[in-house]
């Protein structure tokens, strides 16, 4: 009885125990954090742009999204979207047009980037700065932050995180992310927008998402795994590279030579420095041949200079006449390229989208302005074959009746976890052969975009029966904000057979993909000891072009750098030419160009860029080279008669010239002077 009795007691306490720890009131904590700020709606409409009326999205609800006051699962894990591991999606809601903060000229508001301020414990913290033009927003928002009458939260990646802390100084907002529970890696880029909230939990106003890439990791961030792998012990055989193919664009050597990097001698190296383009290496097998691994050694003296390792790198095949991704070694959330600071180690991959070809292509990531390894050694393997996509079959998609395809511009797609990509929208799949449609479904077909003259084979894709939402970001495809590109799509079945395809459009991106350095713009300073050259205004004649009233292509060396212009309408092309000749032949090394008087009012009457050809024995040759490219751009900016200056890198004694200018619809420059000497 007595043993019964205290039993009884025992389970009597623990219930009431119990008891005490359930009812703590309704908040749920989060990190040892208790909060009731708001977060996501568990039913809405999964659009990415709410001023995209060409997104697939449900019907949007009549009165805006009420979030509940418990946090989601999610809400107190890692935001691994930037690297998709799952099928799961997340659910954005559908955000009403007249209260995004980036839209309202009076509630103005943009993210300026992450920091680890020491008022915050050295938390990953994100600024935002409001504009002048915010006093609405002064009075409803951030007054109600300061009362406790409004909630902020920050949207990562599709995924809600309630603000517990934050600082308002002046016109900046200052949000600790880090102690929200948003796990952050250095290096990566995240979609990242701001919500704000009334007691009610509804949705007062909110920023649209911006792509920013941190600089720093938070404390519980996991470490991520280096993408070196174990070389199989049988069937790799090593493949042959012609020396006599290797050229190099973009960086200056410095020590060594090219060929020291497939001299199958690991105690040579090669030293290079980068510069304004992007750092590659071209190369061709003696044979095409399908490669499956390669081995990078470091240089003999890396423990010394771990700066000069290679931060990453892009490995491409030639398909046809396009380059074609192979392997993309790059830092993310998840994963780092692995090469260590030790003297001639060697760090091997595996190349995930093999193909046979015979000419390949190296792009190097630089975290220094110096690069330098040791040897490189390619691998095919025994037995192993892959299709190579065939880029010349297939129907065309925009040009067969009753199957007709429309190309959304680039944006960030929450169906595929907002990384940067595309949208091609059938709006009449009926005559879509089924076959198709069911290999996209189940994967059983694959795609690839083409950017110009690259082929990306896209290894995220959704479709869900009338759009294809496209990741570029996870294919590699290295997109720059506000550059232009050409885009098409092809379809493929397993075998590698391209069943349809797109014809080519050109857009502009207004994001840039993680990972990405600054643009560069190609404009230097002019050195000391150069002489003026003039030109045979008689001579000066322009193609391709209709002029404006006062744009007599003359006018472009009549020696009046402040008013007089040249100026006019561009063909569909975007190209036109302009020939002029010397008043006596002369050897340039640099030239002049002066933006319009009114430039800072058009913009994108600048030149895109431009190609300058000197004439030799009848002959036009490539003088200098100043065209849009991702990491490069002309330099000219948006400003009045203001000169912008830039080398000639092949110079030549000539007397005649021809430079072909890429333009938006309409050109202007006030004035060109050329220079010889230094």
């Amino acid at each position: 009885m007595k043993r019964f009795c205290l039993c009884l007691s025992v389970f009597l306490l623990v219930l009431f125990l119990f008891a005490s720890c359930s009812c703590g009131g309704e908040e749920t904590p989060q990190n040892s954090e208790e909060t009731t700020a708001p977060i996501s709606p568990s039913v809405t409409a999964t659009t990415t742009d709410p001023n995209n009326p060409t997104t697939p999205a449900s019907t949007a609800p009549t009165t805006r999204p009420r979030p509940v006051t418990q946090p989601t699962e999610s809400s107190n894990k890692p935001s691994n979207t930037t690297t998709p591991q799952s099928s799961q999606k997340p659910a954005l809601p559908t955000l009403p047009n007249d209260v995004c903060l980036n839209d309202l000229e009076k509630m103005a508001i943009k993210a300026l980037a992450f920091e680890k301020p020491e008022d915050f414990s050295g938390d990953i913290c994100i600024t935002y700065v409001f504009n002048d033009n915010a006093a609405n927003l002064d009075k409803t928002v951030l007054e109600g932050m300061e009362n406790k009458t409004v909630s902020a939260a920050l949207r990562v990646n599709g995924t809600l995180y309630p603000i517990t802390d934050y600082q308002r100084s002046g016109v900046y907002l200052r949000l600790n992310a880090e102690k929200a529970g948003v796990l952050l890696v250095k290096g990566v880029a995240y979609s990242v927008s701001l919500e704000f909230y009334d007691t009610n939990n509804s949705l007062l106003c909110y920023s649209r998402a911006e792509l920013l890439a941190t600089p720093f990791s938070t404390k519980k961030t996991p470490e991520r795994k280096p993408l070196t792998v174990t070389l199989p012990t049988e069937g790799l055989n090593k493949a042959s590279v012609n020396k006599n193919s290797l050229s190099t664009d973009g960086f200056e050597i410095w020590a060594g030579s090219v060929v020291n990097l497939f001299d199958d001698n690991t105690r040579t190296k090669f030293g290079i420095t980068a510069k304004e383009t992007v750092p590659t290496l071209y190369f061709n097998l003696t044979k095409a041949e399908t490669l499956t691994h390669y081995t990078v050694y470091t240089a003999n003296d890396t423990a010394t200079y771990p700066e000069r390792n290679p931060a990453g790198w892009r490995l491409y095949g030639k398909v046809g006449e396009m380059w074609m991704l192979l392997s993309k070694i790059e830092s993310n959330a998840t994963h780092e390229p692995g090469i260590k600071a030790t003297n001639s180690e060697a760090f091997s991959y595996a190349i995930t989208m093999p193909r046979e070809c015979q000419e390949y292509k190296l792009e190097f990531i630089f975290t220094d302005l110096s690069m330098q390894l040791g040897e490189i050694t390619l691998y095919t393997t025994e037995g192993f074959s892959v299709s190579t996509p065939d880029t010349s079959a297939g129907s065309l998609l925009n040009g067969m009746q009753g199957v007709q395809v429309a190309l959304s511009g680039f944006r960030l797609i929450s169906e595929l976890q907002n990384h940067v990509g595309v949208v091609y929208h059938f709006t009449a799949t009926d005559s879509l052969d089924d076959t198709v449609r069911q290999g996209l479904l189940s994967g059983d077909m694959f795609a690839t975009i083409t950017l110009d003259n690259t082929i990306y084979q896209i290894s995220n894709h959704v479709w869900n029966g009338d759009s294809l939402y496209l990741d570029l970001q996870s294919a590699g495809a290295p997109v720059f904000s506000n550059v232009s590109y050409s885009v098409s799509l092809s379809i493929y079945n397993a075998s590698g057979e391209r069943l349809y395809y797109t014809a080519a459009t050109t857009m502009s991106s207004p994001y840039q993909t993680p990972n990405l350095p600054d643009r560069v713009g190609l404009n230097t300073t002019l050195p000391n000891n150069l002489t003026e050259v003039k030109v045979n205004t008689n001579s000066v004649k322009t193609e391709n072009i209709t002029h404006w009233g006062d744009g007599d292509p003359k006018q472009l060396f009549d020696g009046n750098a402040d008013t007089s212009k040249i100026g006019g309408n561009v063909n569909e092309s975007g190209e036109f030419t302009l020939t002029f000749s010397l008043r006596s032949q002369a050897t340039l090394t640099y030239y002049t160009f002066f933006t319009g008087n009114d430039t800072q009012d058009n913009p994108d009457r600048n030149p895109l860029g431009w190609v300058l050809y000197g004439k030799v024995n009848g002959e036009y040759l490539l003088l200098s080279d100043i065209r849009e490219t991702g990491a490069s751009y002309s330099g000219l900016q948006g400003v009045n008669a203001t000169p912008f200056s830039y080398k000639i890198e092949n110079p030549q004694s000539c007397s005649e010239y021809m430079i072909v200018f890429h333009t938006n619809e309409m050109f202007q420059l006030n004035e060109m002077v050329l220079y010889k000497g230094a």
